[in-house]
């Protein structure tokens, strides 16, 4: 099983340990020494386009059935794994929906919105801040606002549609 890790999830290692009680786990964490190059180079199509490379180059040593992810990129995953046979996939996101619809209840009942993250801004600030043109730069966690604002309408569940293959997802508090 592949598991691609957000690294802000506090229980990644009660995850994975969990996972290794029925799989063999490869974990797969992301991380930069240059902010610059979060901010100028990270993005989920490029995330997508490096997943399918992990799995081309680790497939061909290990049989890979499985994948699952944390945080964020369980949003990220879904955008790429479904063209690849793997027959489950375990979603650990921090909320179900689309990512707008997660700020908008955050507005609405006065909430917190992406709690790993520790997000400096209010949810009106950053639901305003994600339709300002052109989009400033800066970070929520350790992602880009131009990362984030990519998976922002994403709808894992209309993704995963046509996927043949067994999904679980369960949402982190």
């Amino acid at each position: 099983m592949l598991f691609f890790r957000d690294p802000a999830v506090l229980v990644n290692d009660s995850i994975a340990r969990n996972l290794t009680k029925v799989y063999h786990v490869i974990n797969i964490e992301k991380s930069y020494s240059n902010p610059l190059l979060v901010l100028n180079e990270d993005h989920p199509k490029l995330r997508g386009i490096e997943g399918l490379e992990i799995y081309k180059q680790l497939s061909s040593q290990f049989m890979i059935h499985h994948i699952a992810a944390s945080g964020t990129e369980a949003t990220v995953i879904t955008t790429w794994f479904t063209s690849l046979p793997f027959k489950k996939a375990l979603l650990y996101p921090y909320y179900s929906g689309s990512l707008i619809d997660h700020i908008k209840t955050a507005i609405g009942t006065g909430s917190l919105y992406l709690k790993a993250y520790k997000p400096v801004l209010t949810p009106v600030e950053i639901y305003t801040l994600f339709h300002t043109t052109p989009l400033p730069s800066g970070q929520l966690g350790i992602y880009s606002y131009r990362f984030i604002e990519a998976l922002w309408r994403i709808e894992p569940d209309l993704l995963l549609t046509p996927y043949e293959g067994v999904v679980e997802t369960y949402i982190l508090d």
